[in-house]
């Protein structure tokens, strides 16, 4: 279509306009004769147009399609109704169909998602889902190939080439999946295209994760400057790396890579290639590039591989250069299920949440996940039904029909500010990202008593820590002993890589840990005298499932290991062995493996020591590995007298240790 004088005309494949009087002859035929052939087969203009530029019509309703496909879930029993009509109020919002959002949100599984959009428009199928395998680009350029979603068995797939040569040309790479024909589409070919340059191909290793200070690079020595943020973002939004630190030395920089709360090096390059990037970054987060004295913040939305996020950057000075950090915003990972997070007792914590008043506290350490639990939480609230308000600092993560309101020093909005100007305008929830001053902490109180339900994340590390905290920011014990109604302390622990079960492969960098996911405990409050319990430090008074109990069951399970519960809980297993004979055998046994470290490296320098001293340091060393060979026949005793449970078994008083 073109703007001739003052109205659209249609444009044909030459560029030529229907003339004005044969448009308006044509507009005479359709009033006159062909009314009823119109309104069957739709809008003219419309079909002029896409003969013009040799496309086929669309689905008559796309909005109607992917309703039809919320009606199918919920029809064969996969979706209920609240939860398809959640889907489709983030549908709508946000622009996008309903398949993605089911997707993201992971509460119907893949491939009944696509079975659905199977049996209802295979036209949806384009752009829906993620697709994430590895095929020859070459190939995909050649034949035109663009790859529309995949499953565990099927790979939606169109072309402009003879099909039977793309299932040739593809049948290596399928590893078993049935190649599905869809609608080829110039359009999507052109939005597909670009991204093949990112499709990690058959044999080509990935890149790797380094702890010491010799690391195979993340980026290729021929990468182009410009390429290199690119490429460092790319990389970390596959491989699920939540912040990038870009740290400036002497003559070179380094890049590290908060891997499932693990940071690790993935980069180093020149001073110069740093301060490139340091100037693309400021510019790009529209911060002033010429101020290093003082830290900055800003952040910049980037499509990567078809996927919007939001990079959050943060500057600190150091030494006459800057300190950068980019925390990558993933709207999948915010739109987790509480049922993905893994909380153990879930139930228990959507009962708590589902009161009409009170408060309700998330408590744990920067970075355990309480945002996100926070979002899971909210996301399963009736959002039509109840006015919900959230102040946060920064707002990293946007809920269609909920308020957020954004935290602002420069102009003196704060949490407490906040929560006053919540209870002015009707709400039935309030979300505070975090309880952290006097005045806030009474805001909250205060809500909670004129009858509102205020959920709010608050930094501690157990449920006695929390309401002492609250205590400490002048709560009175009585002003809240009538309004809390639960609290849940959080931690996050690494899983096991599910492709190689912690032995180490290629998918999860040799790491052998492929997630995390949530431990926690979960303290209900039923009656004032709960509270006054809860305060207590003695676990004996304790009347909730403790954490403990929950590193347990994961254990059991293989859920995770030992090494990442010594990992995060090292300080505190010590006390956790005292109830709990699994966490004591864990404790001993990665106690002695750290024993036996220190032992290797003291044999290995005593060829380095003074002659006089060479004998008693080999004598320590000698004396450590003999300890430790005497606890590993122990505990083989000791499962075998259990007839296959160890967890019950008691270990034996270790032997006398040899003099040194």
């Amino acid at each position: 279509m073109r703007w001739v004088g003052r109205a659209w005309r249609p444009t044909f494949s030459k560029g030529s306009v229907l003339p004005h009087v044969g448009w308006r002859e044509l507009q005479g035929n359709i009033m006159g004769k062909q009314v009823i052939a119109l309104e069957e087969r739709g809008d003219l203009r419309e079909r002029l147009r896409r003969r013009a530029i040799g496309d086929k019509p669309r689905a008559a309703n796309p909005s109607s399609a992917s309703g039809n496909i919320a009606h199918y879930l919920v029809e064969n029993e996969l979706l209920d109704r609240p939860q398809a009509r959640a889907a489709q109020l983030d549908a709508r919002a946000r622009g996008v169909p309903v398949a993605t959002i089911l997707s993201e949100q992971g509460s119907v599984p893949r491939e009944k998602i696509i079975e659905a959009i199977e049996n209802i428009d295979t036209g949806l199928l384009a752009g829906s889902l993620e697709f994430d395998v590895r095929l020859p680009r070459r190939d995909l350029r050649e034949l035109k190939i663009i790859c529309h979603a995949q499953s565990d068995k099927k790979l939606f797939v169109s072309s402009i080439t003879n099909m039977s040569l793309v299932r040739q040309r593809l049948a290596p790479y399928l590893n078993g999946r049935e190649l599905v024909e869809v609608e080829f589409s110039w359009a999507k070919w052109n939005e597909f295209e670009p991204g093949i340059d990112r499709i990690i191909e058959p044999g080509v290793a990935r890149p790797k994760l380094d702890d010491d200070t010799n690391p195979r690079s993340v980026i290729a020595d021929s990468a182009a400057d410009a390429e290199v943020l690119e490429l460092l973002i790319d990389f970390a939004a596959l491989n699920n790396v939540s912040d990038i630190h870009i740290e400036p030395q002497k003559t070179t920089y380094r890049v590290y890579f908060r891997h499932l709360g693990k940071r690790q090096l993935g980069h180093s390059g020149s001073i110069e290639q740093y301060n490139r990037l340091t100037a693309m970054i400021k510019d790009r987060a529209q911060v002033d590039p010429m101020e290093t004295r003082i830290p900055l913040d800003g952040s910049f939305p980037i499509q990567i591989r078809g996927r919007g996020f939001d990079v959050r950057v943060a500057t600190v000075p150091t030494d006459g250069r800057e300190k950068l950090t980019l925390r990558l915003l993933d709207p999948q990972r915010a739109q987790m299920p509480l049922t993905q997070l893994g909380i153990s007792e879930v139930d228990e914590w959507r009962s708590i949440c589902g009161y009409r008043n009170g408060l309700v506290l998330i408590v744990g350490a920067t970075g355990s996940g309480k945002t996100t639990t926070l979002n899971a939480t909210v996301r399963e609230m009736p959002r039509v039904e109840k006015s919900i308000y959230t102040a946060e600092d920064p707002v990293e993560y946007r809920i269609p029909g909920v308020t957020h309101v954004q935290m602002n020093d420069m102009v003196g909005l704060d949490f407490a500010k906040a929560t006053r100007a919540f209870m002015r305008n009707d709400p039935d929830v309030i979300i505070l990202g975090e309880i952290r001053d006097n005045e806030t902490a009474s805001k909250a109180i205060q809500a909670a008593e004129t009858g509102h339900l205020v959920i709010a994340t608050i930094h501690a590390e157990s449920v006695p820590m929390a309401l002492q905290r609250l205590k400490g920011l002048d709560v009175k014990l009585e002003d809240f002993e009538m309004l809390l109604r639960g609290v849940m302390v959080q931690f996050l622990l690494r899983t096991l890589c599910s492709e190689c079960h912690g032995e180490g492969c290629e998918e999860c960098f040799q790491q052998g840990y492929g997630g995390r996911t949530v431990v926690s405990e979960i303290a209900r409050v039923r009656t004032p005298a709960d509270v006054r319990k809860m305060m207590s430090p003695d676990e004996k008074d304790h009347y909730w499932r403790p954490l403990w109990k929950d590193l347990e069951s994961k254990l059991e399970a293989g859920v995770t290991d030992g090494a990442e519960i010594y990992r995060t809980f090292a300080s505190e297993l010590d006390v956790m062995a005292d109830h709990s004979k699994l966490l004591a055998k864990v404790l001993a046994a990665e106690k002695a493996k750290r024993d036996v470290v220190t032992s290797n490296v003291e044999l290995a320098l005593v060829a380095n020591l003074p002659k006089e001293d060479k004998k008693k340091a080999r004598r320590l060393a000698e004396a450590r590995l003999l300890q430790h060979a005497v606890d590993e026949e122990e505990a083989e005793a000791d499962a075998a007298s259990s007839d296959g449970e160890p967890l019950g078994s008691k270990r034996k008083s270790p032997a006398e240790k040899p003099e040194g």
